[in-house]
């Protein structure tokens, strides 16, 4: 059963802008993740900015593959994307800070569980032009890879207006949303997919 209190997203961001807080006002619980495409760290006044957003909105604010930077900022924890392989128990961060990891296969999130994520984001659950075709998961292989895990695992990559429906079926608590796809309004997408969840809510 579908149950609107579970509801949460999280949303890949590189900037605040009108786009981000329309988006943000549509969900009851959002978590912004820092993610630049080429990882780039170069202006740390914005992140503070995003930061400083974050805790006016009372939102969590993660960085993606920075853990020194994300307890340098006070983030709420850090994303780690597959590309980061190192440990984390030289650093010094918080019981509350929390880590999220991002994977493909098995093989990676094993990986990711000896560095101690909490959440797994698997991807890619439909087509992305990253990704060939015979990578493509889909909501059973989804499931089938991920029924044994014992952490969430979080559907990622290709999520549009035409398969979301999918999306929840791989995941009912939670929506990821990237602000990456410029083809796509999303705030519009967003208001859409809120229209979707409070249909399934009334039929459930």
């Amino acid at each position: 059963m579908f149950n609107k209190k579970n509801l949460k997203a999280y949303y890949f961001i590189d900037q605040i802008n009108k786009s981000t807080i329309s988006t943000i006002s549509i969900f009851k619980s959002i978590s912004l993740i820092y993610f630049n495409q080429n990882n780039s760290f170069s202006n740390i006044q914005d992140l503070i900015n995003i930061k400083k957003f974050c805790n006016k909105n009372n939102l969590r604010f993660y960085v993606t593959d920075n853990i020194r930077l994300a307890i340098k900022i006070k983030a709420n924890g850090v994303y780690l994307t597959k590309n980061y392989t190192g440990m984390l128990h030289n650093f010094n961060y918080k019981k509350e800070f929390l880590i999220l990891g991002s994977v493909h296969n098995q093989l990676e999130y094993y990986k990711k569980n000896i560095q101690n994520c909490k959440k797994i984001f698997l991807s890619p659950i439909f087509y992305n032009k990253k990704y060939s075709i015979n990578k493509i998961l889909g909501v059973v292989k989804f499931k089938l890879i991920s029924k044994d895990w014992k952490k969430e695992a979080i559907p990622l990559s290709g999520i549009n207006q035409r398969n979301i429906k999918k999306a929840i079926l791989a995941n009912k608590t939670l929506i990821a949303l990237g602000a990456g796809n410029k083809k796509t309004h999303l705030t519009f997408f967003a208001r859409w997919v809120f229209k979707i969840l409070k249909i399934l809510i009334i039929k459930n």
